[in-house]
């Protein structure tokens, strides 16, 4: 009984030289500049457009967080793949490992517009990577490290996935009309003069 007992502390240690810590990365990575829009609405209205838009490709609302500035922090995740691997636990007990994202939009209200920023991350069985970005957005992380004997996702966990998804939804957002909330508020425009605009 002793004898398993110390098996299964010893498999729950991790082995030396064969962890490294989740790669330090963002969708800024792979984007020649942070993405940025102003769009036409109130933050509720472009919040509205900017969720369904998210939810359509399985990314939910996570959560919501007032900031000082007076702009609110969207939090939206979604889990990309799953694999069954074995654990490096007592027992060797199954594992479900998750490869997800998470991507942060800031609304930031104006005058009948509303700025979007976007940020986003990898994930790993629910740790989120940490980046260059983190003190800017206000963000902390707690960057685990994963074993990288037997787990082929690593290409998966380096931000590019989270890049493009920004990259289609931006693309989604300059192409809605320009009479709509969650529009691109075009430079020197005033609000008021969109036709069909909302209130």
């Amino acid at each position: 009984m002793n004898h398993i007992l110390l098996l299964a502390l010893a498999l729950m240690l991790p082995a030396t030289g064969c962890t490294s810590p989740l790669l330090r990365t963002s969708s800024h990575t792979y984007l020649k500049e942070p993405p940025r829009l102003t769009l036409l609405g109130s933050e509720e209205q472009v919040a509205k457009v900017i969720g369904d838009l998210f939810q359509s490709k399985g990314l939910i609302l996570s959560r919501r967080v007032a900031e000082p500035s007076g702009g609110t922090l969207y939090i939206f995740t979604g889990i990309r793949s799953t694999n069954m691997a074995v654990a490096r636990a007592a027992y060797n007990g199954l594992a479900l490992k998750e490869v997800g994202s998470v991507i942060y939009v800031r609304l930031t209200p104006g005058d009948g517009i509303t700025r979007v920023d976007m940020l986003g991350k990898p994930a790993f069985s629910g740790f989120i990577a940490c980046s260059d970005q983190d003190a800017e957005w206000g963000l902390t992380c707690n960057p685990p490290t994963v074993s990288d004997e037997g787990w082929a996702e690593r290409h998966k966990v380096t931000g590019r996935e989270e890049a493009a998804v920004i990259t289609e939804f931006l693309t989604a957002l300059r192409s809605r009309p320009h009479d709509e909330p969650g529009s691109v508020f075009e430079s020197g425009r005033s609000p008021e003069d969109t036709p069909g605009r909302i209130p």
